[in-house]
């Protein structure tokens, strides 16, 4: 009995997560390559990310910010689930992330916009062979 139970929820747990969207990596179908790309956004589908400006990110909390660590960087935003992207690189020209910092804000954000907490990472590769960035689209 404690068996089929483990045995069930390693299934159910499998299920889970593949349900939150992970496409597997080159899935054939037909002899075609199909994209791999990781369902971030919310709305099930790739973040649709829109020019918001420009912005500073700040090294600590919002009510002792501390000094900036990345200022007048470019600022986009997901049009379905407002995540916004503030970025070293300009996507529009460049084609570069660059060291990023996200913010789950939940509604549209200005032309200038701060953001707290500190770089999240950075990235210089290939946004259309990476996983997780190939979830994103700039429109």
């Amino acid at each position: 009995m404690l068996k089929t139970k483990k045995v069930l929820s390693l299934v159910l747990a499998f299920l889970l997560i593949a349900s939150f969207g992970v496409v597997p990596a080159h899935a054939e179908e037909e002899g075609i390559a199909q994209p791999f790309y990781i369902v971030s956004c919310p709305s099930g589908s790739k973040h649709y990310m829109v020019a918001r400006g420009r912005g500073t990110i700040y090294a600590g909390p919002a009510n002792n910010p501390g000094p900036a660590v990345l200022s007048n960087c470019f600022v986009t935003q997901c049009t379905r689930c407002h995540l916004v992207l503030a970025s070293e690189g300009n996507m529009y020209d460049s084609g570069i992330i660059g060291r990023y910092a996200t913010w789950n804000v939940g509604m549209p954000v200005n032309l200038f916009t701060f953001i707290y907490g500190g770089l999240h990472g950075s990235f210089y590769g290939n946004k259309a062979t990476d996983p997780y960035w190939s979830g994103f689209e700039w429109h």
